[in-house]
């Protein structure tokens, strides 16, 4: 049974209030999916290949995705038979592969980026403007803490095993 420290809450619904802010952020990323019929981790990956000035090896894309060469692999093999990205060997390693985001996953990145643009003038629009500072401030505050004990959480847990 896991021991919890620490102040409770100021208000009970804290921690309900905390999940919905998580179910729409999933619930925001399934509807900018639609829109390019992508997944979350092809929308992350074609984002990340939009930003980058020349095609990156694959082992670099693992690591800044964070995820495993062989689900690299798996993802770059179904982007290229959507022709989504490219993929050449390298010029200096010839057992490197390196990907490059192709037109039509630029197009699709821009359709997955306006609508995110969409939905977040309109959040913007719906908020009231005399809140918004005041909004920002706690949800960045939020946010930064939380990420902070997750770093904390993760090296414990590491340093454990």
């Amino acid at each position: 049974m896991v021991q919890h420290s620490g102040p409770k809450p100021d208000h009970p619904e804290f921690s309900e209030l905390a999940e919905s802010l998580f179910s729409l952020i999933h619930y925001r990323s399934s509807v900018q999916k639609k829109c390019a019929r992508l997944g979350e981790m092809e929308c992350r990956f074609l984002n990340l290949l939009a930003c980058q000035e020349k095609p990156v090896q694959m082992n670099t894309l693992a690591e800044l995705l964070g995820v495993s060469e062989s689900r690299i692999t798996r993802l770059v093999e179904r982007m290229v038979k959507k022709g989504l990205v490219t993929k050449h060997r390298s010029a200096q390693d010839r057992r490197s592969w390196n990907v490059g985001i192709s037109t039509q996953g630029l197009d699709a990145n821009m359709n997955v980026s306006a609508v995110s643009m969409e939905v977040q003038s309109e959040l913007m629009a719906n908020l009231p403007e005399e809140e918004r500072e005041a909004i920002y401030r706690c949800v960045k505050t939020y946010i930064e803490t939380f990420h902070k004990i997750l770093e904390n959480k993760d090296a414990e847990l590491e340093n454990a095993n």
